[in-house]
């Protein structure tokens, strides 16, 4: 057997043991393979044996490490994949948590934050405001990284409040 046939092998096991606990971990309407909810997690690692990691684990350097291609335990591959399964889970749900918040924000300012509005929901989520000096270079950092990672919160408040200033420049504020 060659190694190309012997990896083959040994990721043929570990897909049909990670089908295997997708089946156990359920699925919801409309969540994407590959995403566990805390709860699929636990009952995917559950039905296949494999101890589930705290959520911050799951998002660690050390358990975002393939295994190396020569390991043959299958069990180490199938953990790997769980793992990466409730990663995913956790960036949608930052990501879903995050457009709740950013809806909530524009049904509360519709046309962005004045100041202080922006310095009153800073306070809200226990952030520093920005000087106003920097506000656009956050909103230009905030939209070049909206495709990728999740911005972070102070981002996505300088956003608004940009769009607070333009709506005052132009006098619809």
């Amino acid at each position: 057997m060659t190694d190309q046939d012997r990896r083959s092998a040994i990721l043929a096991g570990v897909w049909a043991v990670v089908d295997q606990a997708d089946v156990a971990a359920g699925t919801e309407e409309g969540r994407r393979r590959g995403c566990y909810s805390r709860g699929q997690y636990e009952r995917a690692c559950a039905a296949v044996g494999v101890k589930p990691l705290s959520d911050a684990m799951c998002e660690s350097p050390e358990a975002s490490a393939m295994p190396a291609m020569n390991e043959t335990d299958v069990a180490v591959h199938v953990a790997y994949r769980l793992h990466q399964n409730r990663r995913g889970g956790l960036s949608d749900e930052r990501r879903a948590q995050r457009e709740r918040w950013r809806d909530n924000l524009k049904r509360r300012f519709p046309s962005g934050l004045s100041r202080a509005e922006y310095e009153q929901v800073c306070a809200e989520h226990g952030i520093d405001p920005a000087p106003e000096s920097e506000i656009d270079e956050l909103k230009v950092r905030y939209f070049a990284d909206e495709t990728g990672r999740i911005a972070a919160i102070g981002e996505e408040l300088a956003s608004w409040r940009s769009t607070g200033r333009f709506e005052e420049r132009e006098g619809r504020r």
